[in-house]
């Protein structure tokens, strides 16, 4: 097997599963953000600082590994404008 059909495979699992890392943010969630209640979490028990982030969001954020429908979206939604 190739390592992009490996990938792929392994990914796929993962979704079915219900590896939480694979589940978008919902649109409560992006609603919350547009009004400024937002957090977003790196591992899975701990929140990130509101205080690592600017006070206004409204910047360039570059969101290392962060495309994966959860973080990027929350940050943009809260006026960030994200890169990854």
């Amino acid at each position: 097997m190739d390592h992009l059909e490996f990938n792929r495979e392994a990914w796929d699992h993962n979704v079915h599963t219900g590896n939480r890392w694979t589940v978008p943010v919902d649109e409560a969630t992006i609603a919350r953000a547009r009004r400024g209640d937002w957090s977003i979490v790196l591992t899975p028990t701990r929140q990130v600082p509101r205080d690592w982030f600017p006070a206004d969001l409204d910047c360039d954020l570059l969101a290392l590994a962060g495309g994966g429908g959860q973080q990027g979206p929350v940050l943009a939604a809260a006026r960030a404008a994200c890169n990854r």
